[in-house]
């Protein structure tokens, strides 16, 4: 969450590292940082970074530190927790925090269960334990284990100074509600520092049309951006523009509003509504 940090209040600065050569060759599609982002931005909190990482540890690795330099106090790697070879994100972790891998009783206690449930439940041959699957019990020590009520690995939460690192399946059916169940209520409520977004629809056609309008405006309005969502060239000559702006609640949607009146009156001078 946000906390103090000389006197001021340190906002939540969310870096996403969705890990898998899937991911890079384009044979899986990342729904996952999508959900995530849409989620987070309706929670009042900035990601300020998307990376997809492959399966390597010194890539992962790389790329966790980048977003520490970058200020990011938050980040959230999905994939590369399962039983397989290229599941390496949990060693990349604790390499990277410089904590030891270790197996932990209460994710291998959850690891044994998940398998004797899917084995009652006639999904799966074979239950117990094996070499492979008490590997998805090998954590970083001081690990917070987050369970995973649909897949088998465990989720986790490693401590790294002042950064929260989250590390989730990679599955969607399985990141998605323990994202819900862990990960959202954990950053809940961070700093009292939001971002908003206000949205207005004009009847313009292109957005060069709006390019020298958003200019002029700018300087008045620092630290709104003034984004248009371009739909291409048709019939339809409409076309929305989003502002959005962080800072305290308040404040954030006072500055929006008297942005979104100036925007507004601009375009109506020049006879667009």
């Amino acid at each position: 969450m946000g906390g103090r940090h000389d006197g001021l209040t340190t906002p939540v600065r969310i870096a996403l590292l969705p890990i898998g050569r899937e991911l890079l060759t384009g044979r899986v599609q990342d729904t996952n940082s999508r959900f995530l982002a849409a989620r987070f931005f309706e929670m009042g909190l900035r990601v300020v970074r998307v990376c997809a990482v492959d399966d390597d540890p010194a890539a992962i690795g790389r790329e966790m530190r980048r977003c520490r330099a970058d200020g990011a106090t938050v980040i959230v790697c999905t994939g590369g927790l399962g039983p397989t070879p290229d599941d390496l994100t949990l060693r990349a972790v604790a390499e990277v925090v410089g904590r030891p891998l270790v197996e932990a009783p209460e994710a291998l206690a959850h690891v044994e269960r998940r398998y004797r449930e899917l084995h009652e439940a006639g999904r799966l041959k074979v239950p117990g334990l094996t070499e492979d699957r008490r590997k998805m019990a090998l954590l970083p020590r001081g690990t917070r284990v987050l369970s995973n009520h649909v897949g088998t690995a465990p989720g986790a939460e490693i401590p790294w100074g002042r950064v929260r690192v989250f590390c989730l399946p990679g599955v969607p059916a399985e990141m998605e509600p323990m994202a819900e169940e862990h990960l959202f209520p954990a950053l809940a409520g961070g700093g009292g520092v939001v971002v908003r977004r206000l949205t207005r629809t004009f009847a313009v056609c292109d957005e060069s049309s709006l390019a020298g309008v958003i200019r002029r405006l700018q300087p008045d309005h620092p630290g709104v951006l003034m984004k248009p969502e371009p739909k291409g060239y048709g019939a339809q000559r409409e076309m929305r523009v989003h502002l959005e702006c962080e800072g305290e609640a308040g404040d954030v949607e006072a500055r929006l509003g008297r942005a979104a009146q100036a925007l507004e009156a601009a375009l109506a001078d020049l006879g667009w509504r």
